[in-house]
């Protein structure tokens, strides 16, 4: 493996990015298309106009929708919560025989420190091959972060929430 825990734990940020401007590229592309088939500065059959036309309309009642979910969206209570799967990887050097009998301390933190983080702890199980770790009602608009003590050892790890691994790293 290439790069840092620090690297992988943190890809989110560039993919985010290029998924951003490829959606902004394609409606830029489309918008530019239509009006130049619109105003006649590029020759089209009517049947296309109306095909880009209507993607054209599709695209940007889909951007408002999405925008007006990303504000307005935390529903009545005013959180997003979920119920959380969590997958922990460890060091590669690190060999977890029975998990059953690890507990996990996480809390949930805003950048604003002076709010108090909403902490708990649960059990580390197996499933398959992966060690996981359940959280119920998660808040995802705040990081994770998450302690467990092994063979006398801390390992820490953090994230933003999402459906990624959570790499964890002996402290």
């Amino acid at each position: 493996m290439t790069g840092s825990i620090l690297d992988r734990m943190f890809l989110k940020v560039p993919i985010r990015r290029a998924l951003f401007n490829c959606f902004l590229f394609i409606f830029l592309l489309t918008a530019l298309a239509t009006l130049a088939g619109l105003i006649k500065l590029l020759p089209m059959e009517p049947q296309y106009l109306d095909k880009l036309f209507n993607a054209l309309i599709l695209e940007l009642v889909g951007g408002i929708i999405g925008l007006f979910s990303v504000t307005f969206g935390k529903g009545i209570s005013g959180e997003k919560v979920a119920d959380l799967k969590v997958q922990l990887v460890f060091p590669e050097t690190v060999d977890v025989a029975n998990p059953a009998n690890i507990i996990a301390n996480y809390s949930f933190m805003e950048s604003d420190i002076s709010i108090d983080p909403i902490t708990g702890e649960c059990r580390v199980y197996r499933d398959g091959q992966s060690l996981y770790i359940d959280i119920k009602d998660a808040p995802l608009d705040k990081d994770l972060y998450v302690e467990i003590m092994l063979d006398d050892k801390m390992y820490q790890g953090s994230q933003h929430l999402e459906t990624r691994p959570l790499y964890l790293r002996a402290s």
